[in-house]
């Protein structure tokens, strides 16, 4: 065990997703309101209004857990304003429906997903080189948000050496097991150091 662990997120840090799962994330989130009981809140012959809402719940949780996303985003598709996670409380509306948002919104986003990474998405060109060379030197591991089964196919898709981690983890599909819990599991396996390697705002919240 060396002194200092390198954590990566995976999609986004090590695999080129371009916008894809932004997209992806509110598309999934309106069909699967409009479609689940809450289209009497939705504008679809005006969906300009819809997507601004969407945008700006989006732009508060870039790489949070995606039924957390879920969450800030059919608030938002409901007209309800948000500021930050702490101020996140649901719409009695949204409390409702949300046990039944949560599969087919996870079945439609995980299947936009699966559909890209095996058309589009690639890793970084130079991404492969720069994890054998830093295990030389550090501990690796995944800290991912994508569900551990999606994020093992991921891995063997792409072709990344499992070899050269120590660990690879997921979310469960429960949407537990966030980044920030699973850097805290592998900080407390003796690290004296640990940095992580993310791509958004929340990435930093977790590391922080």
């Amino acid at each position: 065990m060396k002194t200092t662990a390198l954590v990566f997120d995976f999609d986004g840090t090590l695999v080129d997703g371009g916008l894809d799962k932004g997209i992806h994330i509110m598309y999934a989130a309106w069909v699967t309101c409009f479609e689940n009981g809450l289209a009497a809140h939705l504008h679809p012959r005006n969906l300009e209004i819809d997507l601004a809402r969407l945008l700006q719940a989006y732009l508060l949780y870039p790489g949070a857990p995606r039924f957390l996303q879920l969450k800030a985003l059919a608030g938002a598709l409901l007209g309800q304003e948000q500021r930050d996670e702490a101020s996140l409380s649901l719409d009695p509306g949204v409390l409702a429906a949300f046990p039944r948002l949560k599969e087919p919104y996870n079945r439609l986003y995980s299947a936009l997903n699966v559909a890209a990474a095996s058309r589009y998405w690639r890793p970084f060109p130079s991404c492969k080189g720069v994890l054998v060379a830093l295990a030389k030197d550090y501990d690796l591991f995944i800290a991912s948000g994508v569900p551990q089964k999606l994020l093992e196919e991921d891995f063997k898709r792409f072709d990344f050496d499992r070899g050269l981690f120590q660990g690879v983890f997921g979310s469960d599909q429960r949407g537990g097991s966030d980044k920030g819990t699973l850097l805290k599991k592998i900080k407390s396996s003796g690290y004296r150091y640990v940095l992580f390697v993310g791509d958004s705002t929340k990435d930093l919240e977790y590391a922080g």
